[in-house]
């Protein structure tokens, strides 16, 4: 086997493993590796966002690279050398065996070269195509890669944007959900405040004339008692005088202290007070079960309301509008020509009770609607 040639190992360190040729404009690239500017720029052309070595494959991000001025020199200088070393040496795309011009691609070798290579016994079996069929090949493959890549980047992309979408609307329900039932339980709120406070009147009404009816009476017995304790101290005092002065006027004495006559003491009367007790205890309840059975509040979907129909701001009400021509434009989301809207939620299982207040005469007709495409998100 023949000697290695050293200018031709010093061209293969100094040549652009793209283009074959010497380095022009040498860069270099976060791998290390060096490459003509124009033949990465070429390679890297229409990629975006990751890109990798073609020599090691290595992946990086962005298209970033440095010029390498100190490989640039030595080029310039190494080529200077070889002409020097004598003008027998082929030139640049030559072999440095036989200084035919390169024009053959051995593929097991992966390798340029002549038609005499081609000849010799260590290229003989190899499989052999022309330079520019195996430059053609080589970039139809580097395009297929292209392809590939660029593929599956696009489909990342998608794929990116259709979760994205995906999570911003169940994003969306999620604060819909909460405003509704901040909503609702606000509502709730009130209503019981408004339940609440005739019911604590009464009781409060109640108490007051109870309390009342007692300090009349209590005041009665009190001033009794007082007149009852002055006559039986004035009593034992007259007991205790001698017989002389005891027996002296006893008739009008026995007359003035006898029992007096006081005014019929009738108890308060609590059999009214204990019946609106009760009446008020059953109202409790009564609304303790109306609260237990979970009552819908709904809101209306104005975007399936027949266009005819007007809804109002909170969307809990609506009423007839203006007249609607039916040669006027439709919106096919839009219920015509029949009188109707949607609500809002929807029900996918479980008892449900709402209220409806109908003012007017008009015909209504609650339904739950199971055909997909009506029911409103």
């Amino acid at each position: 086997m023949a000697a290695p040639n050293p200018f031709r190992a010093l061209e293969d360190e100094l040549s652009c493993p793209i283009c074959l040729d010497y380095f022009k404009d040498p860069v270099l690239l976060c791998c290390g590796h060096n490459f003509c500017q124009a033949c990465i720029t070429m390679v890297w052309e229409g990629l975006e966002g990751h890109v990798s070595c073609p020599q090691c494959r290595k992946r990086f991000q962005g298209k970033s690279f440095q010029p390498n001025t100190l490989l640039g020199a030595v080029v310039e200088k190494a080529q200077l050398v070889v002409s020097q070393a004598g003008n027998e040496r082929p030139a640049a795309g030559t072999c440095q065996k036989h200084g035919e011009a390169l024009h053959l691609y051995c593929q097991e070798d992966q390798a340029l070269i002549c038609v005499v290579c081609d000849r010799s016994q260590e290229h003989r079996a190899h499989a052999v195509v022309p330079r520019e069929e195996a430059t053609q090949e080589y970039k139809e493959k580097l395009h297929k890669h292209l392809e590939s890549l660029k593929g599956e980047k696009q489909s990342r992309e998608a794929l990116t944007i259709s979760e994205g979408r995906r999570i911003d609307g169940v994003q969306a329900r999620v604060k819909a959900e909460r405003q509704r039932v901040t909503s609702t339980f606000q509502q709730l709120h009130q209503l019981l405040q408004e339940k609440e406070q005739p019911l604590l009147e009464g009781l409060d009404s109640m108490a007051q004339s109870l309390r009342q009816l007692h300090q009349e009476n209590m005041a009665s017995l009190q001033q009794e008692v007082l007149v009852l304790h002055g006559l039986i101290t004035e009593l034992e005092r007259r007991c205790q005088l001698p017989d002389l002065e005891l027996l002296k006027d006893a008739r009008s004495t026995l007359s003035r202290y006898k029992m007096p006559t006081f005014r019929r003491w009738d108890p308060v009367p609590t059999d009214s007070l204990e019946e609106t007790v009760r009446h008020i205890s059953c109202k409790r309840c009564a609304l303790w079960a109306e609260m237990t059975q979970s009552k819908e509040i709904l809101t209306l979907d104005a975007s399936s309301a027949h266009p005819g129909l007007v809804v109002a701001p909170d969307r809990r009400s609506v009423r007839h509008g203006k007249k609607v021509l039916c040669s006027q434009p439709r919106d096919p989301q839009r219920f015509f020509p029949a009188f109707c809207i949607l609500g809002s939620e929807g029900f996918s299982s479980g008892q449900h009770i709402w209220e409806v207040r109908v003012e007017g005469v008009i015909k209504t007709k609650i339904r739950i609607l199971e055909i997909i495409g009506l029911t409103s998100p």
